[in-house]
């Protein structure tokens, strides 16, 4: 309320009756002290407190109540609450957050315009309603210029108790006005707190943590810390990462995670390179465009220190797209907003957003992430307790690329004369299929467990092929920290299986060789290339992870 505008004499708590009587929402902040402020009483356990006062008079008459959560405060539970302000724990909250101002702001403006204004009360005075045109994508209006925000509560509307239906004022006017009341709380509550010399924003930056981390062990961490519901905007869901298919120069692997929101599409891609050599020119040869989108704009994202670029695309079969790369040491963070319709300043300002999400995650989970490299086989477990426990067990979801079912975990007999030293004299098989297996083809790993790291390198080092194969061509395995091969292959046709074109890696880890492939029916096709060098990542991950030392 604007305590300035009553008048000497008058009843405090009737002028709150009045305000909230004549409101149309009411709007409650609510910070991490709201409950226990320092050195003051619970406000919510003083029943003579003016803000307990407003919040009892709006829940009373049936005011619309929209909490209004700052400093990442959460909801209060209704037990924390007296009986009378229990119903504010059932009204959904917005969030105000300093990262992400303007986006959170206008989405207040369009829930208060929603209540102030609803589509019910657009009847002209003819009796004839207006047609609201379809709009796709978030509705987050253009923030109101400094000169329409008035700076108190409006108080010449007539409203009838009975109905709430009397004359309101422009929606426009009183979305301004009720975010003006917000921003001049807020402007207050800074105002009380202990006053220090400004200083500049920090600028987001993930280079020098990202620099003290191994590569591999940056990737194995990044697919296994999701980003957190406070991490993203309200409206915005992320899934679980796990790995991408990808493969690119010095690339260790791609991490991705897709979110649900007020878009088609919405993704980050972490591309873990291992190096910042590597990294660098990638960033400078390839575009923040998403694959086929043709570019029609760039826009700025502020708040971010390290190297980075944004761009508006068009697709004519997917759509417009608003994309984000930036460049944080040996890491590539991408983000991509689509939608199948023209929303691109919505799009752009929620690229921004998660751009600036995704470097400040990076760097949380970088700064917090082992700083040495994974030991090598064996590690807490013996050659043969390892074997027992990759036969027994399968990779984590996150290990897998998208798209991929769970594979099929199964002991594979190495022949007659298995390699010295061999295990079993088997493989641990995990055969999956792909998006482009069919008829005899099949894409698989294959983990090969020594009884010592020497048993191992001397297999590794004959040249593994598969068999009865012809070497092709060359798959880059630059990525790889370990021994690695890759690169594709042809089989012949036999009288049982048909001809086939396959890509092929294999890695020496430890006492441990590991072999990758992916298959199809063709010898002028070699199976996902791609596909082939990330299972063989998964392979090194799930090896990592299962024996750790």
């Amino acid at each position: 309320m604007d305590v300035d505008s009553i008048e000497p004499g008058a009843d405090f708590v009737a002028k709150i009756d009045e305000a909230i009587e004549s409101s149309a929402v009411a709007l409650v902040l609510i910070g991490r002290d709201w409950l226990n402020p320092q050195n003051k009483v619970r406000l919510t356990e003083d029943r003579s407190d003016f803000i307990r006062l407003e919040i009892d008079k709006a829940l009373e008459t049936g005011t619309p109540i929209i909490p209004i959560l700052v400093e990442r405060a959460t909801m209060p539970a209704p037990e924390e609450l007296p009986e009378s302000l229990r119903p504010l724990t059932r009204r959904n909250a917005l969030e105000l957050e300093n990262q992400r101002w303007d986006y959170d702001v206008n989405r207040l403006v369009s829930a208060v315009e929603g209540l102030v204004n609803p589509p019910a009360e657009q009847a002209t005075t003819t009796g004839q309603v207006h047609q609201v045109p379809e709009v796709h994508g978030p509705a987050l209006p253009q923030p109101l210029p400094e000169t329409s925000r008035p700076g108190g509560l409006g108080t010449d509307q007539t409203v009838s108790p009975e109905g709430r239906s009397g004359l309101r004022p422009p929606r426009r006017a009183l979305a301004a006005i009720a975010i003006a009341v917000v921003i001049a709380i807020v402007l207050a509550v800074v105002a009380a707190l202990p006053s220090s010399p400004p200083s500049k924003p920090a600028q987001l930056s993930a280079a020098a943590a990202v620099a003290s981390v191994p590569p591999a062990r940056l990737a194995e961490q990044l697919v296994q810390q999701p980003f957190g519901k406070t991490d993203v905007p309200v409206d915005v869901t992320p899934s679980e990462p796990h790995l991408d298919s990808a493969s690119e120069l010095g690339l260790v692997a791609p991490i991705i995670t897709n979110m649900a929101g007020p878009a088609a599409d919405i993704y980050v891609i972490y591309n873990v390179f291992a190096s910042s050599g590597a990294a660098t020119q990638f960033f400078a040869t390839s575009s923040p465009r998403p694959v086929g989108f043709d570019l029609s704009g760039q826009f700025a994202t502020s708040g971010i220190a390290d190297q980075g670029r944004c761009q508006t695309s068009h697709s004519p079969k997917q759509g417009w797209a608003s994309s984000c790369a930036v460049q944080s040491g040996n890491v590539q963070s991408f983000v991509v907003v689509d939608n199948d319709q023209n929303t691109v300043a919505t799009d752009s300002r929620l690229a921004s957003i998660l751009t600036r999400a995704a470097v400040r995650h990076l760097q949380v989970v970088a700064s917090s992430s082992p700083r040495t490299t994974a030991s090598v086989p064996p590690g807490s477990l013996s050659p043969t307790a390892l074997f027992a426990q990759l036969d027994s067990s399968s990779p984590k979801s996150y290990l897998l690329p998208d798209g991929l079912p769970t594979p099929v975990v199964t002991e594979s007999s190495a022949g007659a004369n298995p390699p010295q030293g061999l295990v079993n004299g088997s493989s641990v098989e995990l055969s999956v299929t792909g998006p482009d297996t069919y008829g005899d083809a099949i894409d698989y790993v294959n983990l090969y467990v020594f009884d010592s790291a020497q048993d191992a390198a001397s297999w590794y080092g004959i040249g593994l092929t598969p068999i009865g194969s012809s070497h092709t061509g060359n798959i880059d395995s630059s990525g790889f920290s370990q021994p690695a091969s890759c690169g594709t292959y042809s089989v012949g046709p036999t009288s049982t299986t048909s001809a086939l074109g396959i890509s092929f890696c294999v890695v020496l880890e430890g006492d441990v060789v590991m072999s990758s492939e992916t298959e199809m029916d063709s010898t002028s096709a070699y199976g996902n290339q791609d596909l082939a060098v990330v299972l063989a990542r998964m392979g090194i991950m799930y090896l990592d992870l299962t024996d750790v030392a």
